[in-house]
């Protein structure tokens, strides 16, 4: 019984850590209802529950979308966040590398965009850059698919 209270204790702290103020946080259980709703336009990023700590790079990717967010949300779109690591709903949609950013308009989901980034076994000699750039690729081609859907 402890250990289940613990649980709980220490999973309602984890839910209020997410401190962006210009990104709503989702639960995996309605989360479709609300991104796939008609006449709206959704970012939704997918990420690990990992993301969370300062020292994290999708953590700074957030940070960016987060500072962007008001004029993200001035061409119409609403910015959501949904932690996957409890419950993988990322997998439904084929993405292998988080965070992932998916674009949802009126209902259709309309792209997915994943870092650019190399496993540890690659050793192509671009690879240790695009690991250390990738939050940046990934916020560049995330405003540049705003662009494309207005």
């Amino acid at each position: 019984m402890k250990i289940l209270l613990i649980f709980l204790f220490s999973f309602s702290i984890f839910a209020h850590e997410y401190q962006f103020e210009n990104i709503i946080a989702l639960d995996n259980f309605d989360y479709e209802s609300v991104i796939y709703e008609d006449d709206k336009k959704v970012i939704l990023i997918m990420n690990n529950g990992n993301c969370f700590g300062n020292n994290r790079s999708c953590y700074r990717y957030e940070k960016k979308i987060n500072a962007l967010a008001p004029q993200i949300k001035a061409r119409g779109f609403e910015i959501y966040n949904l932690d996957v690591s409890f419950h993988p709903s990322h997998q439904r949609y084929n993405i292998q590398k988080l965070p992932a950013v998916l674009f949802i308009q009126n209902g259709s989901l309309l792209k997915i965009l994943e870092p650019n980034t190399c496993n540890i076994y690659e050793r192509h000699p671009d690879c240790r850059m695009r690991n250390l750039t990738w939050v940046n690729y990934l916020l560049q081609e995330t405003l540049d698919t705003i662009t494309q859907f207005l």
